[in-house]
């Protein structure tokens, strides 16, 4: 594994355009919960799948790919690299002005809402598990200053 040192210093010139976007995040389940986290990010945040094996969802330009964590981490080419996490991971979903009915629906549901916050910038956004504990968020827009 590469390590990188907050020492070491690139020239400017040498550094290529940036990077334009978020192609794909991941998260991730155990074998057993596959059939629930599939019909969580289909049905409860209708999301559409991409690919046809029902774990791949396109939302807007990015991609939201959902891993069985011990797939994940098997080294089998041609697949890319080895990955995952240990528990949790995060991941927060815009929904601009339907952040009230997008709060509303996911209770219908069924969806904990286990946080609620009101950011200083005057965003808002809430946050829920799916089925295998992953951390999600909906927010009405971006928290992060520029």
């Amino acid at each position: 594994m590469a390590r990188f040192s907050e020492e070491a210093r690139i020239d400017p010139r040498e550094m290529p355009s940036p990077l334009d976007a978020v192609l794909e995040t991941c998260v991730y389940y155990s074998h057993p919960e596959q059939q629930a986290m599939v019909a969580f990010y289909r049905d409860t945040l209708a999301l559409t799948a991409t690919g046809g094996d029902g774990f791949a969802y396109r939302v807007g330009g990015t991609l939201v790919l959902l891993f069985d964590r011990d797939e994940a981490r098997a080294k089998r080419s041609p697949r890319p690299p080895a990955h995952g996490t240990e528990g949790s991971s995060h991941l927060c979903f815009l929904a601009g002005a339907g952040y009230t009915q997008w709060r509303a629906f996911l209770k219908r549901q069924g969806v904990v809402i286990t946080r609620d916050i009101s950011w200083p910038g005057g965003q808002r956004s809430f946050y829920f598990e799916d089925p295998a504990g992953n951390v999600l968020e909906i927010a009405d827009g971006d928290m992060w200053p520029t």
